[in-house]
Protein backbone atom coordinates (compact mmCIF):
# COMPACT_ATOMS: atom_id res chain seq x y z
CA UNK A 1 0.00 0.00 0.00
CA UNK A 2 2.86 2.37 0.77
CA UNK A 3 4.34 1.82 -2.72
CA UNK A 4 1.02 2.75 -4.33
CA UNK A 5 0.91 6.08 -2.52
CA UNK A 6 4.49 6.85 -3.55
CA UNK A 7 3.78 5.99 -7.19
CA UNK A 8 0.64 8.09 -7.29
CA UNK A 9 2.39 11.07 -5.75
CA UNK A 10 5.15 10.64 -8.33
CA UNK A 11 2.56 10.85 -11.09
CA UNK A 12 0.95 13.84 -9.43
CA UNK A 13 4.33 15.52 -9.13
CA UNK A 14 4.98 14.87 -12.82
CA UNK A 15 1.62 16.38 -13.73
CA UNK A 16 2.27 19.45 -11.63
CA UNK A 17 5.83 19.87 -12.88
CA UNK A 18 5.22 19.31 -16.60
CA UNK A 19 1.62 19.47 -17.71
CA UNK A 20 0.49 22.53 -15.79
CA UNK A 21 3.33 24.80 -17.03
CA UNK A 22 2.78 23.58 -20.60
CA UNK A 23 -0.95 24.21 -20.24
CA UNK A 24 -0.32 27.73 -18.96
CA UNK A 25 2.14 28.44 -21.80
CA UNK A 26 -0.33 27.07 -24.35
CA UNK A 27 -3.03 29.35 -22.97
CA UNK A 28 -0.73 32.40 -23.00
CA UNK A 29 0.50 31.80 -26.55
CA UNK A 30 -3.02 31.03 -27.76
CA UNK A 31 -4.35 34.26 -26.25
CA UNK A 32 -1.45 36.22 -27.78
CA UNK A 33 -2.09 34.64 -31.18
CA UNK A 34 -5.79 35.49 -30.97
CA UNK A 35 -5.01 39.08 -29.94
CA UNK A 36 -2.59 39.52 -32.86
CA UNK A 37 -5.10 37.97 -35.25
CA UNK A 38 -7.81 40.37 -34.09
CA UNK A 39 -5.45 43.35 -34.33
CA UNK A 40 -4.44 42.35 -37.85
CA UNK A 41 -8.05 41.93 -38.94
CA UNK A 42 -8.82 45.40 -37.59
CA UNK A 43 -5.96 47.00 -39.56
CA UNK A 44 -5.89 45.05 -42.86
CA UNK A 45 -8.40 43.57 -45.31
CA UNK A 46 -9.56 40.17 -44.08
CA UNK A 47 -9.12 38.47 -47.46
CA UNK A 48 -5.37 39.04 -47.60
CA UNK A 49 -4.69 38.89 -43.86
CA UNK A 50 -6.37 35.54 -43.29
CA UNK A 51 -4.77 34.03 -46.38
CA UNK A 52 -1.33 35.20 -45.23
CA UNK A 53 -1.97 34.01 -41.67
CA UNK A 54 -3.08 30.56 -42.81
CA UNK A 55 -0.24 30.15 -45.31
CA UNK A 56 2.43 31.13 -42.77
CA UNK A 57 0.86 28.87 -40.14
CA UNK A 58 0.96 25.98 -42.63
CA UNK A 59 4.60 26.68 -43.50
CA UNK A 60 5.49 26.82 -39.81
CA UNK A 61 3.71 23.53 -39.11
CA UNK A 62 5.42 21.83 -42.05
CA UNK A 63 8.91 23.01 -41.12
CA UNK A 64 8.40 22.32 -37.40
CA UNK A 65 7.14 18.81 -38.18
CA UNK A 66 10.09 18.18 -40.49
CA UNK A 67 12.54 19.28 -37.81
CA UNK A 68 10.77 17.41 -34.99
CA UNK A 69 10.55 14.13 -36.88
CA UNK A 70 13.94 14.48 -38.66
CA UNK A 71 12.32 14.39 -42.09
CA UNK A 72 14.85 16.71 -43.70
CA UNK A 73 17.78 14.38 -43.10
CA UNK A 74 16.12 11.75 -45.32
CA UNK A 75 15.65 14.08 -48.30
CA UNK A 76 17.30 13.16 -51.58
CA UNK A 77 18.90 15.85 -53.76
CA UNK A 78 15.69 16.72 -55.62
CA UNK A 79 13.69 17.08 -52.39
CA UNK A 80 16.40 19.29 -50.89
CA UNK A 81 15.82 21.80 -53.69
CA UNK A 82 12.08 21.30 -54.20
CA UNK A 83 11.01 21.85 -50.58
CA UNK A 84 12.65 25.28 -50.08
CA UNK A 85 11.59 26.20 -53.61
CA UNK A 86 7.97 25.41 -52.84
CA UNK A 87 8.09 27.46 -49.65
CA UNK A 88 9.61 30.32 -51.63
CA UNK A 89 6.83 29.96 -54.20
CA UNK A 90 4.18 30.29 -51.47
CA UNK A 91 5.91 33.35 -49.98
CA UNK A 92 6.19 34.90 -53.46
CA UNK A 93 2.44 34.37 -53.88
CA UNK A 94 1.84 36.09 -50.56
CA UNK A 95 3.77 39.13 -51.79
CA UNK A 96 1.59 39.22 -54.92
CA UNK A 97 -1.64 39.10 -52.92
CA UNK A 98 -1.78 42.82 -51.96
CA UNK A 99 -1.23 43.86 -55.57
CA UNK A 100 -4.42 42.08 -56.55
CA UNK A 101 -6.27 43.96 -53.81
CA UNK A 102 -5.16 47.31 -55.23
CA UNK A 103 -6.93 46.44 -58.48
CA UNK A 104 -9.95 45.13 -56.60
CA UNK A 105 -10.38 48.28 -54.51
CA UNK A 106 -10.44 50.66 -57.49
CA UNK A 107 -13.80 52.43 -57.91
CA UNK A 108 -15.96 50.77 -60.55
CA UNK A 109 -19.06 52.94 -60.54
CA UNK A 110 -22.41 52.33 -58.93
CA UNK A 111 -24.52 49.26 -59.43
CA UNK A 112 -28.23 49.98 -59.31
CA UNK A 113 -29.49 46.37 -59.38
CA UNK A 114 -32.07 47.54 -61.93
CA UNK A 115 -33.55 50.14 -59.56
CA UNK A 116 -34.58 53.64 -60.55
CA UNK A 117 -33.21 55.32 -57.41
CA UNK A 118 -30.87 54.53 -54.52
CA UNK A 119 -33.80 54.51 -52.08
CA UNK A 120 -35.57 51.87 -54.13
CA UNK A 121 -32.43 49.71 -54.20
CA UNK A 122 -31.91 50.17 -50.47
CA UNK A 123 -35.42 48.87 -49.73
CA UNK A 124 -35.10 45.99 -52.20
CA UNK A 125 -31.69 44.79 -50.98
CA UNK A 126 -32.91 42.62 -48.03
CA UNK A 127 -35.38 40.83 -50.28
CA UNK A 128 -32.79 40.27 -52.99
CA UNK A 129 -30.40 38.83 -50.43
CA UNK A 130 -33.02 36.26 -49.41
CA UNK A 131 -33.71 35.34 -53.01
CA UNK A 132 -37.13 37.03 -53.15
CA UNK A 133 -38.27 39.79 -55.48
Amino acid sequence: MDATITESSGVLGWVLAVLIPWGVLTFIFGAAQLALLNRGLAQFPAVSYLATYKALLTIYGTVAGGVCFSEFSDFDIMQRFAFPGSIGFVIFGLFLLPQGEENYNKPRGKSTLGCESELECFEAAPFLAKGQQ
